[in-house]
């Protein structure tokens, strides 16, 4: 058997999401307790929330007095719980917490599909 770790990396990425920068990096499995069933992978909210809190490291965000708002575990969950933030992406409307699920796990979905096709 033949494993190529070269293609994988944790490091966070920059996304546009509407007018701000998201940075993101992918949520590993192994902190996971969601499972994967026929390529879908099953969350609990709790377990979203910890893959939103812990993949998006950064952004460029305002708050409603024009200041930058910190990145923290307490604003992204009033973000999370309240779906504050939905902007445009791909001509579609999406919310910001599902955007960084999205993102954080789509190197771990591609792997997956990989290893179930083999």
């Amino acid at each position: 058997m033949k494993i190529d770790i070269t293609t994988v990396s944790y490091a966070a990425k920059e996304y546009a999401f509407g007018e701000a920068t998201l940075k993101i990096k992918p949520f590993p499995l192994s902190k996971s307790d969601a499972g994967i069933k026929d390529g879908v992978f099953i969350m609990s909210g709790d377990n979203n929330f910890k893959v939103f809190n812990e993949s998006l490291v950064g952004w460029d965000v305002v708050g409603a007095d024009d200041q930058p708002l910190p990145c923290t575990e307490e604003v992204k969950k009033k973000i999370f719980d309240f779906g504050l933030a939905v902007a445009e992406v791909d001509g579609e409307k999406i919310s910001m917490a599902n955007f960084v699920i999205q993102k954080a796990l789509a190197g771990i979905r591609r792997e997956a599909e990989k290893t179930e096709k083999n």
